[in-house]
């Protein structure tokens, strides 16, 4: 399985990396760490997370206060 960011999920992601590396050197990358370590529970476990919407789930990270909706896709479908 594997994964897609949404462009508006990436900015999102970047910011709140940005965020954490101004308050603290290198706590930017452990964010990062944690984040796609949340990613890869969900590839990993994809049901196991409650339902945010009919079509997406969220799940959130262990150590930062942040959470990453995931849902399907059909291969070759457009992000918009």
């Amino acid at each position: 399985m594997t994964f897609v960011f949404h462009p508006l999920a990436q900015a999102e992601l970047q910011d709140a990396l940005d965020y954490y590396e101004q308050q603290q050197p290198g706590l930017g990358l452990e964010f990062l760490e944690e984040a796609y370590a949340t990613i890869q529970r969900i590839l990993q476990f994809p049901t196991a997370w409650p339902e945010a919407s009919s079509r997406t789930r969220r799940c959130l990270t262990n150590r930062f206060p942040f959470g990453v909706k995931s849902g399907p896709r059909k291969i070759g479908q457009a992000v918009k």
